[in-house]
């Protein structure tokens, strides 16, 4: 098969590929005589061939999401099970606290390295580190080494919550990066599924098995140990999946970058019938930053503009000040309405209605991901924020049981799905070399938002019902009038 690239004044498009293999790596650099058409980053992004690599991608990054949504579940189903440890009315609460803290804690520490050093060592290292963790939890024998252990749990979410976007984002073009983002975030609701499923199975029955002295394997220790499968097809995948190109082309890191996109068209080709083995890429043309001097930084530029300290400075000048702001209180909000609690006396029926719940959430999901490129991100937050203000106001008109369980299960399905834009927005509104910072900045708000609703739910709902349920559904019509205000990124260019 003959080259594609006859000429050096062809187009982008005819001369962007080679159908042999390609040994020549150095042909990335940009040729100083060469002087035809230079394509930006998000030119070089948008010409990679789409295919079953994304799929994966997506499926790494996916189960990797869930490990939220599994552990938090987890963590509030042992408060209920965990018969065996001394777990009391004032203590109850002490573990999802302390697996919040973490998460607030890794979430900014892991995001920072996420953005040093790379999207995909920080998802190893958290995965990992929630796999082992989540593994010991299931033998701990006190209530007080259950509450440690979820700190240090939290650690690996937040490095998750900060890092698992900005990776598969920078992997996709404008014309799937939003479906795929959306997918991501839908996986949540597989991990809530895979977690409800699970206990609904496994919880109920009386399991009795000695280990170690004291020590037996009972139903919630083995549920925790089911809980890890996900985490470790993630840890998997993950291993297999290279860096994100377009951190390593910030980096300028070019055979990395000539390797990632060999490996792209290596496993989409595994879908043709065509017959070649795979395609090569000799992007000569594509301005690449130099590999010499300060990394990440153009010949053009000074090292001091690479810094941390000046990409912090220039991120909070206007309009991304605006963003910034915006994402702010969308996650303070949006968060603080994750706070409605249901009290029930029969424990069997309480995973019954989480699984009812996760169910409900499907539909809406899938409407969100066909729907996410045609209105728009901010618009459709909008209209997720609106339904749950309504659903929250029915709870509280409507008083039959029957009819506040279905209410609270339609609801439940709304709100997990008003992630799926946010992420989305929040993810493509930060610059690469920021993109991870800002999203572990944005989970810290989110989480001390989360808190304070907790706290001021509770009170309130102990005082007065009514002012705590319209205390919910005015923050819900703030948050979907708020980010109107915010630009929207849908089929835009990102940094």
């Amino acid at each position: 098969m003959g080259s594609e690239f006859q000429s050096r004044n062809t187009s982008r498009t005819s001369s962007f590929y080679e159908e042999d293999v390609v040994n020549d790596k150095t042909s990335l650099m940009a040729d100083d005589d060469y002087f035809g058409p230079v394509l930006n980053i998000d030119d070089f992004i948008n010409e990679l061939e789409f295919g079953l690599f994304h799929f994966i991608i997506v499926m790494a990054s996916g189960l990797c999401y869930s490990t939220v949504s599994i552990l938090t579940q987890s963590a509030s189903l042992l408060m209920i099970f965990a018969c065996d440890l001394d777990i009391q009315s004032g203590n109850y609460g002490w573990q999802i606290l302390a697996m919040t803290i973490g998460t607030l804690l890794g979430s900014v520490v892991l995001g920072r390295l996420s953005d040093t050093f790379g999207r995909r060592k920080t998802l190893l290292f958290s995965v990992c580190f929630n796999l082992i963790i989540t593994i010991v939890s299931a033998f701990a024998f006190n209530y007080i080494i259950l509450i440690i252990l979820s700190f240090i749990n939290g650690i690996g979410l937040g490095g998750i919550f900060a890092s698992v976007h900005a990776y598969c984002l920078e992997f996709f073009s404008i014309k799937y990066r939003g479906r795929a983002i959306a997918c991501l975030t839908a996986s949540i609701i597989f991990g809530s599924l895979y977690s409800s499923g699970m206990a609904c199975l496994i919880l109920p029955h009386e399991i009795h098995y000695p280990l170690a002295g004291k020590l037996h394997l009972t139903a919630w220790r083995l549920y925790l140990l089911v809980c890890t499968v996900p985490m470790a097809i993630s840890f998997i995948l993950l291993a297999w999946a290279p860096n994100s190109p377009r951190f390593m082309l910030k980096k300028g890191e070019t055979e990395q970058v000539l390797n990632i996109v060999n490996k792209i068209y290596r496993t989409n080709s595994y879908c043709h019938n065509n017959g070649h083995l795979y395609r090569s890429v000799a992007p000569s043309y594509f301005s690449m930053p130099s590999l010499k001097g300060h990394p990440g930084c153009s010949d053009k530029q000074k090292p001091q503009q690479c810094t941390f300290k000046f990409r912090l400075i220039k991120l909070f000048k206007r309009p991304m000040v605006f963003k910034i702001i915006g994402l702010l209180l969308e996650n303070y909000l949006d968060l603080q309405r994750n706070s409605v609690c249901f009290h029930h006396e029969n424990r069997d029926k309480i995973t019954l209605y989480i699984l009812y719940g996760n169910l409900l959430s499907i539909p809406v999901a899938v409407a969100c991901i066909v729907l996410i490129n045609i209105i728009g991100r901010k618009k459709l937050f909008s209209c997720i924020a609106f339904l749950s203000s309504l659903s929250i106001f029915l709870i509280w008109a409507v008083d039959k049981a029957l009819s506040t369980i279905i209410l609270a299960g339609i609801f439940a399905g709304i709100i997990i799905n008003a992630w799926i834009p946010l992420k989305l927005l929040s993810s493509e509104s930060f610059p690469t070399e920021l993109r991870s910072t800002s999203l572990g900045i944005l989970t810290l708000f989110g989480g001390f938002g989360s808190l304070c609703g907790i706290m001021s739910f509770t009170m309130l709902f102990e005082t007065n019902c009514t002012a705590s349920f319209f205390l919910l559904v005015i923050n819900s019509l703030i948050a979907g009038f708020i980010i109107l205000f915010i630009p929207d990124t849908t089929n835009a260019p990102i940094d």
